[in-house]
Parts: C-alpha cells; sequence; structure tokens
C-alpha cells in the first residue's frame, strides 16, 4: 500500500510543482529526446548542466514534498518526530537521497559516454507507450547509439539507498530496507517516466499550448 501510494504521489507530482506550467514544460523539454529528430549526444557540459535539473528541478522536488508528507502521515522514523522540524528531516532525507544518486549516475553516464535524457517513444497507443516509459528505468543510451543496460542508474540508485539509510536510526538498516527503499526508487522513477512520456499530450490537451 505505501508503495502504491508514493508511486501515484511521484506520477502527480510534477504537475503541481510549480504555478508556472511553461517553466516546467522548458525544463523537462530539455531532459528529453523527441522522436523523429536529428540525434546529438549531449556534450559533457550539456551533461553537467542538466544534473542540478534533475537533482533539484520541479519533478525532484515536488516529489520530496510529496513523499515527506507520506512518511510524515504514517510516522515513517518515528525518531524523527512530527511537525515541522520532522517534516524537514524527511524532506531533507529525500531529496538527499536523490542528490547522491544523482552524482553516482550523472558522474557514470558522463564516464560511460550515455545520454542521461529521457527518450520519447514516438508511438500512438497508450499501452505501447506505457511500456517504452517503464522500460526506459532499464535502459541506457549511448552517445554513440545503441542502447545498453541501465547500470549507471542502478549503481545511482543503489548508492543513494546505502548512503541515505547511513543517516537513519540503526533499526532502518536492515536488507529488507535497502530492498524496499530500491524498489521505491525505481517505481518511483518508472512513474515519472510515464509521466514525461504524456506529458506533451496533457500540455496541448488542458493546457491548450
Amino acid at each position: 500500500m505505501r508503495v502504491s501510494v508514493i508511486l501515484l504521489l511521484a506520477l502527480l507530482a510534477p504537475a503541481s510543482a510549480y504555478g508556472e506550467a511553461n517553466d516546467t514544460a522548458a525544463s523537462m523539454e530539455t531532459a528529453a529526446v523527441f522522436p523523429g529528430a536529428n540525434y546529438t549526444p549531449l556534450t559533457t557540459g550539456g551533461k553537467f548542466r542538466l544534473y542540478p535539473k534533475s537533482t533539484f528541478g520541479p519533478m525532484s522536488i515536488s516529489g520530496s514534498v510529496f513523499s515527506a508528507a507520506y512518511n510524515q502521515a504514517v510516522d515513517s522514523v518515528p525518531e524523527w518526530g512530527q511537525g515541522m522540524e520532522g517534516y524537514g528531516r524527511r524532506f531533507a532525507s529525500s531529496l538527499g537521497q536523490k542528490a547522491v544518486g544523482n552524482t553516482t549516475t550523472y558522474g557514470l553516464k558522463i564516464l560511460l559516454r550515455e545520454d542521461p535524457r529521457y527518450f520519447y517513444s514516438g508511438r500512438r497507443e497508450i499501452r505501447a507507450r506505457t511500456l517504452h516509459a517503464i522500460g526506459e528505468t532499464f535502459v541506457a543510451h549511448k552517445d554513440s547509439g545503441g542502447a545498453r543496460p541501465n547500470y549507471s542508474y542502478f549503481a545511482g540508485v543503489a548508492s543513494g539507498v546505502y548512503i541515505s539509510r547511513q543517516w537513519r536510526p540503526e533499526g532502518d538498516r536492515g536488507a529488507a530496507d535497502y530492498i524496499r527503499s530500491a524498489a521505491i526508487s525505481v517505481g518511483a522513477r518508472s512513474a515519472q517516466n510515464v509521466f514525461m512520456e504524456f506529458w506533451p499530450d496533457i500540455r496541448k490537451k488542458f493546457l491548450k499550448r
């Protein structure tokens, strides 16, 4: 139940993160590759510039806002307490985990010459597009073309999960805790990819832009 709620929040969060939908759209579009366009890989500098947007941009911040709110509601890590202090710790923990994970992921993508952007499917069928978006979680696109398993991303998940557990109480550092946290991270990333895939349609239909 907790995992499904977090995934739903992660899916809905980007749309509510900022009041200006156009700012959100611009941020998302710089992190995506559209089908049919002549592919140009990102330079190392381009990847460095995308890193803070991915780590501290609308999707990341809003996801941490909602994740912290949910964890506050279920009193996750009771030692952190309630109130604004408890919420602040939960928010900082969520964002810190992402920062660690993204630092590892982007560092490896630069070394391995991989493109960190989301690649749209270019299809029309909802089911096919949804499966493509989920699959993008597990695929890394090489700068030279082609794809490979997304080892860089999963290394980032592992580092983020492990390091973020070190600032939690010792009782939250069991094997099951690491696995659950990693599964939530992967699920949330898949949900965000689904949102990215359908965002142009949502923007066109509801925002009329």
